[in-house]
């Protein structure tokens, strides 16, 4: 059998840089052929038709890096999105074990957020390495 790893989180709003309540959660399955991301979120202050870049980030050799995979266009404040990578199309050696958590970011006063390793979100040094160096090419356009 493939390896096969999955991480389920919730994922909290935050605004001005303060973590607020849950606003849905994200689900990552990664296999040798690639990794599959079902994210849902249900806030009434998302609203059509904003742009959220998703980013997955670790902290490699002292500094934080950020891996933009997707951007998004809402649709309205419910939303379930399933996204599917090819293993090929993902930045080399990438791993979901490793990624300290996971970024849907609108802009530095208002975004989703979900922690893996570690207590908190590094919501200052995050985004002080915003935006992101691209890992493998262009970030894909997601409806």
């Amino acid at each position: 059998m493939a390896e096969y790893y999955r991480i389920l989180s919730y994922l909290y709003r935050y605004d001005k840089k303060t973590k607020m309540d849950c606003r849905g959660f994200l689900k990552a399955e990664q296999k040798r052929n690639g990794l599959k991301i079902t994210l849902q979120i249900d806030d009434e202050r998302l609203m059509e038709n904003i742009r959220l870049t998703l980013c997955f980030y670790e902290k490699k050799k002292e500094r934080w890096k950020l891996h933009p995979l997707a951007r998004l266009e809402s649709a309205g404040h419910h939303e379930e999105t399933v996204l599917s990578y090819p293993a090929e199309t993902l930045p080399d050696g990438f791993d979901i074990r490793r990624q300290h958590g996971v970024l849907l970011f609108y802009q530095e006063f208002f975004f989703y957020g979900s922690v893996w390793i570690g207590d908190e979100i590094p919501v200052e040094e995050l985004l002080a390495a915003w935006p992101p160096e691209p890992d493998a090419g262009e970030v894909e356009e997601e409806d």
